[in-house]
C-alpha cells in the first residue's frame, strides 16, 4: 500500500490552484489534497471512473454546498466527465503511486517463486509479470 504521494514545488502558485482557491477558498485546495490522498490509497492509477461526484465528495469529507468535483474539472485538475474522471497527469506527477499495483503483483509472484518455483516459472512463461 502506498504511504505518500507527490506535490510539485510551485503547486500553490499554479494558475489552476489559484483559480480553485478563488472559487472555493482554501477548503477547496485542501479538498483536492484529500482527493489525491484518497486516490493514492484506493485508486493509485488515478482512475476515478465509476464514482459519482457526490460519492467522491463524501469520500473526502467535502461539507460545502459548492460543487467541488465539477469545479476541479472546470479548473483542470480532473479530466473526463462525471462517473468517468481521471486525475489530470497523475501518472506523470506520481509515477511511484500509479505503478504500485504492478509492483505488488510482481512481489506476489516473487513470493510464489520462492515456495513454488515451477508454478511461478509457468506464470512467467505465459508472459505475466505478476499475480
Amino acid at each position: 500500500m502506498n504511504t505518500d504521494y507527490r506535490i510539485r514545488v510551485g503547486f500553490f502558485r499554479r494558475l489552476k490552484t489559484r483559480k480553485l482557491e478563488k472559487r472555493l477558498g482554501e477548503s477547496g485546495v485542501l479538498a483536492l489534497l484529500k482527493l489525491w490522498e484518497y486516490a493514492t490509497e484506493f485508486r493509485p492509477e488515478g482512475d476515478l471512473s465509476g464514482i459519482s461526484n457526490e460519492d467522491l465528495e463524501l469520500a473526502i469529507g467535502w461539507k460545502h454546498d459548492a460543487p467541488l468535483i465539477q469545479t476541479l474539472a472546470d479548473v483542470g485538475f480532473l479530466d473526463g466527465e462525471e462517473g468517468d474522471y481521471q486525475l489530470h497527469d497523475w501518472i506523470e506527477h506520481n509515477p511511484w503511486v500509479s505503478d504500485s499495483t504492478e509492483r505488488s503483483d510482481a512481489a506476489r509472484l516473487s513470493r510464489l517463486a520462492r515456495k513454488y518455483p515451477e508454478t511461478a516459472k509457468k506464470i512467467r512463461a505465459s508472459g505475466q509479470r505478476g499475480i
